[in-house]
């Protein structure tokens, strides 16, 4: 710890300062606020991360190393080396952190996201949004949200899949339905998250302020169609074969390996294990997932949020 070095505390504070007082004007802060604390409630993903403006504001290099000290010990690292690593590496760890004293464990398991219960439906005027010289032109963002499993649950898969299907790229059914068919987004995006325990699909789109009720019906219906009928084969393989494609093209990296050895100290999966999950992705599954996670708009649980220009 000695030989850390930090900016001087006054070029941290500073920084800090800039940084967080841009996010906090940025019109997105308060939208992403409110979402986060309907959306996460208590866990911790949802919390703002840059830090309280009087903990830096009191900061001095001895709080700072004082601070680091707590998490720099074994009890709460994994060393992870890859590439062309020396036969007597084992002896190198051992020579430069043997001596290093274990130190107290304060590694967190984070709680998994709780089900909402129920929806909610947030509407807020968006100025930003807004067409100044054409206001009937401006454009709304709808924000569809709602809880599913985490990464290591056995249905993660199967959601990411069709998460791909319904919002990725042109051929996604978003985009080819509300986009080319209806006319109804300028923008269809879907996708799934499911780490740090909280499990959550997400749909974003931009459309047209004066059609959102509108948009709002067509997303709906595309999960009901989900629901309703399976999935041809050959869209499911095809979006398999581009996600394993990219695991694999994306493994040939230095980087890629640790963040491998990574995920399966934390989530205990292998990319083979990974690899057969995606394989036993099937219609049958897709529609399963689907009935199980996808809400439906009278009795679903999800929120909505909705930013819209021309909101009176």
């Amino acid at each position: 710890m000695a030989r850390l070095r930090f900016r001087s505390c006054l070029q941290t504070k500073v920084r800090f300062r800039e940084t967080k007082g841009g996010t906090k004007s940025n019109p997105g802060y308060a939208v992403n606020e409110e979402f986060n604390n309907i959306f996460y409630k208590d866990h911790p993903k949802g919390r703002f991360n840059l830090g309280k403006e009087d903990i830096v504001r009191n900061a001095n290099s001895t709080s700072l190393k004082r601070f680091h000290a707590r998490g720099f010990n074994p009890n709460n690292m994994d060393l992870v080396i890859v590439g062309g690593l020396p036969e007597n590496i084992e002896d190198l760890v051992e020579k430069y952190f043997d001596s290093i004293p274990k130190g107290e464990n304060t590694r967190k398991k984070f709680p998994e996201l709780p089900s909402l219960q129920k929806n909610m439906v947030i509407h807020r005027y968006a100025p930003e949004r807004n067409n100044i010289d054409n206001p009937e032109e401006s454009s709304a963002h709808i924000n569809l949200s709602y809880v599913v499993v985490p990464e290591d649950h056995i249905d993660a898969s199967a959601l990411k899949i069709v998460s791909h299907i319904l919002g990725f790229g042109a051929n996604s059914f978003l985009f080819q339905n509300m986009g080319l068919k209806k006319g109804l987004a300028y923008r269809a995006d879907a996708g799934y998250d499911g780490f740090y325990n909280a499990g959550e699909m997400t749909i974003i789109v931009a459309v047209p302020a004066k059609r959102i009720e509108y948009a709002v019906d067509a997303i709906f219906e595309e999960l009901e169609k989900i629901k309703a009928q399976e999935i041809d084969n050959k869209i499911i393989d095809r979006v398999k074969k581009t996600t394993k494609f990219g695991l694999a093209k994306a493994s040939e990296s230095n980087e890629a390996y640790v963040l491998s050895i990574e995920y399966k100290l934390d989530y205990g999966l292998t990319q083979d294990d990974i690899f057969d999950r995606y394989n036993s992705v099937t219609p049958e599954r897709i529609k399963e997932v689907a009935k199980k996670y996808f809400p439906d708009r009278e009795n679903g649980e999800y929120v909505l949020y909705i930013r819209d220009p021309l909101k009176k």
